[in-house]
């Protein structure tokens, strides 16, 4: 009986291990429509993306302090021509609109979705998110605060 339950307990145990390995390097699940979102409101098919790319989404409703200090930590490496921001929605806290603006000057790939048309996509994204695209294929969604991002920026050099 005691080895039946620790066979159960090794099992569960490489079970969540399986699952947290795969799960920071999996596929995105809604990939395809996000996919469509780009394609649809930002007119970015697959063949206008390079081979790899990092992805910001910014839903800039999501909370006002959080996405100020983002924005903040962002600017810092916001010239990587491998970076792709989409901002969601509007802004009316200044801060935020004129970090904005920095960015758009010094950031060649920054596009909008002022009408928040990515709530009408099944993406996932209702907070900042960060997507790895490779070979056509997105991986590694990732919710975004200022420790993620850092995380992320040293892992990809960015």
């Amino acid at each position: 009986m005691k080895k039946v339950i620790l066979i159960s307990w090794v099992v569960l145990f490489l079970m969540i291990l399986f699952y947290l390995f795969f799960e920071r390097n999996a596929h995105y699940k809604y990939g395809q429509d996000f996919k469509r979102y780009l394609k649809d409101i930002h007119g970015i098919s697959e063949n206008d993306l390079p081979d790899q790319a990092f992805i910001i989404v910014i839903p800039l409703a999501s909370c006002t302090p959080c996405i100020n200090d983002l924005i903040f930590n962002i600017l810092s490496c916001a010239t990587n021509k491998e970076l792709i921001f989409l901002f969601v929605g509007e802004s009316f806290d200044e801060d935020i609109v004129d970090k904005v603006r920095i960015i758009e000057t010094i950031q060649s790939h920054v596009y909008w979705d002022v009408e928040d048309k990515l709530m009408y996509y099944e993406t996932n994204i209702g907070s900042p998110t960060f997507l790895l695209m490779k070979n056509k294929e997105f991986y590694n969604k990732t919710e975004l605060n200022n420790d993620t991002f850092n995380q992320l920026a040293e892992k990809y050099d960015f």
